[in-house]
Parts: structure tokens; C-alpha cells; sequence
């Protein structure tokens, strides 16, 4: 049925997106460089007259790299992809280094929420973030050099 009625002019859902896009859109263009501050673009009077699900508070911009744009500019937004490339980078080269499937189900794993992330913000969740990152890190740990 929802496939039925969705469309970008009917679907509530969908319609709340692209306006929270457009927002953090003309917030970036107020704030360039460093942005709103931290959880400052969802407490703005223009924020609160966007279009929004019924009974639905929204705390986010349903996109971690525009929540990043628009609350810490494009500087935020750099610092995040820089940090974001690091890691995908030092997963390839320990990946190539000992093929393994740990690492392999990782670079799938952060591909797959950096995709999903365009249109969410999972990141944003500090449990599920701190998992990626956790095991990130024990992925890319020194291994012991057996003789």
C-alpha cells in the first residue's frame, strides 16, 4: 500500500526530507564555515516551521553529512569525511595486508552505513556508532609477528 501512495508531493516521509535538505542547504549558505554549532540546526525558528510527520520530533536532519554541514560548516564537514576516508583507507591496506574476512565484513559494513547515512543519521547514535569504531579499531590494532 505505502509504495502505492509514495510520491515526493504525497508521502509525508518523503516530503519531510526534502525539506530538511533544503534547510540544511540554506543554513550551510548562512554559515559556511563553521555552522550553527553543535545540535543548533534543529532548534532554529525556521527549522520548526518545516513540514514534519504528525506526532513525530525530529532531532536530526535525517542526513549525517548535511547534520554535519549545517551544524559545524564546512569545516565539521571536512574534518568528518577526512576522519571517515582515514579509516576506509587503513581497512584497505590492513585488508591487503591479511585478507581478512573481519576486515572484508568491515569495509562492507562502513560502505553500507555511509550510503544508508545519506538519508539518516545512524551514526548519530552513540551505541551503534561506538560498535563501528570499537570494532574499527580492533581491526586495524597491530597484529603480533609470529617467527
Amino acid at each position: 500500500k505505502r509504495i502505492q501512495v509514495t510520491s515526493t508531493t504525497k508521502d509525508i516521509s518523503i516530503v519531510t526530507r526534502i525539506n530538511m535538505h533544503k534547510y540544511a542547504i540554506d543554513s550551510f549558505k548562512k554559515h559556511p564555515l563553521f555552522g550553527l554549532g553543535p545540535s543548533q540546526s534543529t532548534i532554529q525558528e525556521e527549522f520548526s516551521r518545516i513540514e514534519k510527520e504528525k506526532n513525530k520530533e525530529q532531532w536530526h536532519l535525517h542526513s549525517i553529512y548535511l547534520d554535519t554541514l549545517s551544524d559545524f560548516g564546512l569545516i565539521g564537514l571536512l574534518l568528518f569525511l577526512l576522519i571517515i576516508f582515514l579509516v576506509i583507507k587503513n581497512l584497505f591496506i590492513v585488508y591487503n595486508q591479511y585478507y581478512s574476512a573481519f576486515v572484508l565484513a568491515l569495509i562492507f559494513a562502513w560502505s553500507a552505513i555511509l550510503i544508508g547515512d545519506y538519508v539518516d543519521t545512524v551514526l548519530a547514535d552513540p551505541f551503534l556508532s561506538s560498535l563501528y569504531f570499537w570494532f574499527t579499531g580492533f581491526a586495524l590494532s597491530k597484529r603480533e609477528e609470529k617467527d
